[in-house]
């Protein structure tokens, strides 16, 4: 169940996320949902259609700077419309 800090409105399809670990990077197309917990460092992503992460937009951005948590998870919503769309997000466990 995703946290209640997280507007459902803003994680479209990502009811369901799939649990990841630091550091992870994905190439590919398709619409993803991702959850990951942990000390990030900084994301990545370029070429992509859109990047949700807790509901804030991310896409085709190098920030170091994250949303907060919400109960120590950060959610992703990735669609990527390329092979080469790309995503990272690094940091520690």
């Amino acid at each position: 169940m995703l946290a209640s800090t997280i507007p459902t409105s803003a994680t479209g399809n990502c009811n369901n996320p799939t649990p990841v670990s630091l550091p992870f990077f994905f190439d590919g197309q398709g619409e993803h949902c991702w959850e990951v917990s942990g000390a990030v460092s900084h994301t990545n992503s370029w070429n992509t259609e859109s990047l949700l992460i807790n509901g804030e937009a991310f896409t085709n951005r190098w920030p170091n700077s994250l949303p907060t948590d919400a109960d120590g998870k950060l959610i992703i919503l990735y669609n990527g419309r390329f092979p080469w769309s790309h995503f990272e997000i690094v940091g520690t466990k």
